[in-house]
């Protein structure tokens, strides 16, 4: 009988993956508190501190796919370094199957991913404007933010109705309703909104809501196809970070084009994980493996 992903061998592949895909997150969380930390060291220590780790969050969840693609491409590279991949598959693990441990650590972290970016990132980047606005650089404060249905003033609640790219007149100022400035908020970022305020119609709104749940199955198989690499005994480090780069970018493009009504919310939201799983197919079809979901190993 081959040997099967389970017990041990299972725990210990995973917890390769698992450990350099976190290594690489808390790489990615360094370097942008660092940066921010610099934008504000102005303000002295402590408060750079402070708004560099609450504005910090809300540009490292959305790099996660990122993350396990190099995370995992790190892990396979470390285990061809000392020798292990050969073992394994002599041993008649096909890659196929190994890899299928990248992808179920990757869901894993996408689902954590989520999780955070639903119930932690919005009320960072809360603290985060509060903060900004108690420094004197709040970007919304007495200016005017886009609605659903037109503009409405942060400083006094005017609202400036606007119909089919007609500008209508000005209302009376009006008590500021706080779930409005927030739709608001979630309209012009939707990158740090709640699910809440997810909720509405609109473009942005519905392309956000769809990049969320589909990163966590790019996740998935992002550490698989970094696993696997172009080739069965090619690098891997350095094609796992152009696979994780060049899908950040493109999910980026496509999210920004079809936040502008030029493409289908689906296609600009979910075409960047399709293009991958494709890739994916076609990497396991060119290797002429089995199938990864076959846990169980072949009769011999």
């Amino acid at each position: 009988m081959r040997p099967g992903l389970t017990g041990a061998l299972g725990r210990h592949l995973a917890g390769r993956v698992a450990g350099w895909t976190g290594l690489t997150l808390a790489l990615l969380l360094g370097l942008a508190m660092l940066a921010g930390a610099v934008e504000g060291v102005r303000y002295g220590l402590g408060r750079a501190g402070t708004l560099a780790t609450l504005e910090a969050l809300p540009l490292v969840v959305p790099l996660v796919p990122l993350a396990c693609a190099l995370g995992a491409g790190l892990a396979a590279a470390r285990l061809r370094a000392h020798g292990e991949a050969v073992a394994l598959e002599a041993s008649g693990l096909a890659p196929a199957r190994v890899a299928l441990v990248a992808a179920v650590v990757g869901l894993g972290v996408g689902a954590l991913g989520l999780l955070v970016h639903d119930a932690v990132v919005p009320a960072a980047a809360e603290r985060a404007l509060a903060l900004r606005a108690e420094l004197g650089e709040g970007g919304d404060v007495g200016g005017w933010l886009w609605t659903e249905g037109g503009l409405v003033r942060v400083a006094d609640g005017r609202n400036v109705p606007v119909d089919g790219g007609h500008v209508g007149a000005a209302g009376p100022p009006a008590p500021v309703d706080g779930a409005l400035l927030r739709r608001a908020r979630a309209l012009r970022s939707p990158a740090v909104a709640s699910p809440a305020d997810l909720a509405g119609d609109a473009p942005p709104l519905r392309v956000e809501r769809m990049q969320r749940s589909g990163r966590v199955l790019a996740c998935a198989l992002l550490a698989g196809l970094a696993w696997l690499g172009p080739r069965p005994r090619g690098a891997r480090v350095l094609p796992a970070l152009a696979l994780g780069i060049g899908f950040q970018a493109l999910a980026l493009a496509t999210g920004a084009l079809a936040a502008g009504g030029q493409l289908p919310a689906w296609a600009g939201a979910l075409g960047p994980t399709g293009l991958v799983l494709g890739l994916l197919l076609l990497r396991l079809g060119a290797d002429g493996s089995r199938p990864a979901w076959a846990l169980s190993p072949p009769r011999p």
